[in-house]
């Protein structure tokens, strides 16, 4: 992806913020979709648009997009689990095992996944060997941009406290970050009803949802990870 500038990109950022920051959702998501159109590999727009349409109630169209990057980031990785086979039978065995790692930790439940891990079993030490890890607490990973928008679904759900727990998160690592006290403040700080406090299951519509941004929100910071 190539930009006139490096400020044009922090300039897309800071103006699709501003539009949700004034509670301006469809023109974030407009203002995101005709960046696509220029940049259609572009994560950061895609991020946007999820908060836009989980502020809309649009949470059908999130869970589309999620599953369209899904689709976009196994067909683009599969790369490494073939370089793995490539290298397996010219005998690069540590050049393998780098490549499957790579695929297995941008595809921990891809069609391939366990036949990929058992081929990174066979060549990796026991004590090396690395399974894919499914679960992973948003604010371990995610920029503080990205937990915001779990925090909203999390809100928009009723799951009160677990926003709660987000958002002071955000603020001890970024005390500036209005947008995470206003929430904050706005919930009460996450003092809600016990029978509230239960996280959203991940069969239902809206724990179907934050799981898999959850999920693909890693992905992004993988692919990153990868790429530098």
């Amino acid at each position: 992806m190539n930009y006139d500038n490096r400020s044009e990109k922090e300039l897309f950022i800071a103006k699709a913020e501003s539009f949700l920051d004034q509670g301006l959702q469809k023109e974030a998501q407009d203002y995101a979709l005709s960046w696509l159109e220029r940049f259609p590999a572009d994560a950061e727009a895609r991020v946007i648009l999820c908060q836009a349409w989980t502020r809309m109630g649009k949470l059908h169209k999130v869970k589309k997009l999620l599953e369209e990057v899904d689709e976009a980031i196994y067909g683009m990785s599969v790369i490494y689990s073939k370089m793995g086979d490539i290298c397996q039978r010219s005998g690069l065995n540590q050049e393998a095992v780098t490549f499957y790692r790579k695929f297995l930790d941008l595809n921990p439940n891809s069609p391939i996944t366990k036949e990929v891990a058992d081929k990174l079993h066979s060549l990796a030490p026991a004590s090396e060997r690395i399974l894919p890890q499914e679960e992973e607490l948003p604010q371990q990973s995610l920029s503080v941009m990205r937990t915001v928008t779990i925090a909203e679904l999390y809100i928009k759900q009723g799951h009160l406290d677990l926003a709660a727990e987000i958002l002071e998160e955000i603020i001890k690592k970024d005390p500036t970050n209005q947008r995470a006290q206003a929430m904050l403040k706005e919930i009460g700080g996450g003092d809600v009803p016990a029978e509230k406090k239960a996280p959203p299951e991940k069969g239902s519509p809206s724990g179907a949802v934050i799981h898999e941004l959850n999920r693909w929100l890693r992905n992004i910071d993988r692919i990153k990870r990868h790429a530098a």
